[in-house]
């Protein structure tokens, strides 16, 4: 038997205004029963083209793809390349289930100055934040989740799209599923190994840098920022997590338009790192390598484990 894995990084509001980043990013590979990766490959969802923007949006917003069918597609013409005595896990960096809070208003992208949000952390995210304090203060505070609740549209109309297919939210105490729909924060992950010294000699900053760097001097430079955030999973997948990085930091890197031998970071350069962080993250699930933080009523995080917590 062996399982797909499929990382998600999902545009939540369609990209925004800015066609650059209307794009969503999927890694899809196969892990067999001995933890070997095989057939990855980085399979860019284009929004540029869906149909609909989002309604009612007093800011007026340029976002595609407002109900997730462009990225439901996607996945599930991935899916029925799984047999169906094959697992398969996708693991989505975004918030995909969250508690009823009636005084909770719709999630909007944007408000007016002086307008708060209405989102509210889940107590998933509560946990969460003090599990990484109680690990280590340090890599814990540059671990930046936003609030889950109430659920973003895009990404509800994905998950519940995805459950018509077979699929079924994974969290602590739940019976595995053949089907599994798992939520991911790459800031999380890195957090929970950085933590575990799983970075040797790097730094929270330094790891993060794929998220925090303007400028890049050197395709070398770009592809070293890139690969860091991934070879972290080293201990938990292998030699081959140096494949895998590679991999990653090319497909990153690629995309980067150079000018006067420098070249600014781009969000497709970080939504392609953090895609494949989801990859590595739903890959240490496959081989029971992972934990989760929430038991799904109010959210359910899935985490990289390494020793024993």
């Amino acid at each position: 038997m062996q399982t797909l894995c499929i990382g998600v990084d999902i545009a939540w509001w369609g990209g925004g205004k800015r066609k650059a980043f209307q794009t969503d990013h999927v890694w899809a590979g196969w892990v067999d029963a001995a933890g070997q990766i095989s057939r990855l490959e980085h399979l860019p969802v284009d929004l540029k083209d869906s149909l609909g923007v989002f309604p009612q949006h007093p800011c007026g917003l340029y976002g595609k793809d407002p109900y997730g069918a462009a990225l439901l597609d996607r996945l599930s013409k991935l899916s029925e390349k799984a047999e169906i005595w094959d697992d398969v896990i996708i693991a989505i960096d975004a918030p995909l289930e969250s508690a009823v809070r009636p005084v909770a208003r719709p999630r909007r992208p944007c408000y007016r100055r002086g307008e708060t949000s209405g989102a509210q952390r889940r107590s998933c995210e509560h946990q969460l934040g003090d599990y990484l304090r109680s690990l280590n203060p340090i890599w814990a505070k540059d671990v930046n989740v936003q609030p889950g609740s109430p659920l973003f549209p895009r990404i509800s109309g994905v998950v519940e799209g995805l459950k018509t297919i077979g699929y079924r939210l994974g969290a602590s105490g739940r019976q595995k599923s053949t089907r599994s729909l798992v939520e991911i924060f790459p800031s999380a992950s890195i957090g929970v190994l950085g933590a575990s010294e799983s970075y040797l000699n790097s730094d929270s900053t330094k790891v993060r840098r794929y998220k925090t760097v303007r400028h890049f001097y050197s395709i070398d430079d770009a592809y070293e920022i890139a690969r860091e955030p991934i070879v972290g999973f080293k201990g938990l997948l292998g030699s081959q997590i140096s494949q895998i990085a590679d991999q990653v930091a090319i497909t990153a890197a690629a995309n980067l338009k150079w000018k006067d031998e420098h070249a600014a970071r781009s969000k497709y350069f970080d939504d392609v790192v953090d895609a494949g962080i989801a990859f590595a993250t739903g890959a240490c699930l496959a081989i029971g390598k992972s934990f989760w933080i929430g038991d799904g009523s109010d959210g359910a995080i899935l985490l990289p484990k390494v020793g024993d917590r």
